[in-house]
């Protein structure tokens, strides 16, 4: 809900994502792109109350924390991945 997430077209879910406001994610490349393998997350395995699945921190978003299965717009292909 931060305004730089919304800037940055951040979604919890990225199978929800607005490929209309997003395009860069409905491409071929896009479609394997998560948080799970953006060189931009850092410390997995976090938790959110209320909240399903697994979190973890991110270098764009420092005050909160993006789940794995997101996806934002600064998205970066981890090295190795």
């Amino acid at each position: 809900s931060s305004p730089q997430a919304q800037a940055l077209g951040y979604y919890h879910d990225a199978t929800k994502v607005d490929l209309v406001k997003w395009p860069r994610k409905g491409t071929e490349e896009g479609k394997t792109q998560l948080c799970s393998n953006c060189q931009l997350l850092l410390n997995r395995g976090k938790s959110v109350p209320g909240m399903s699945g697994e979190w973890g921190q991110c270098a764009i978003f420092p005050a909160g924390l993006v789940n794995v299965n997101g996806w934002c717009n600064s998205w970066v292909l981890k090295q190795g991945a």
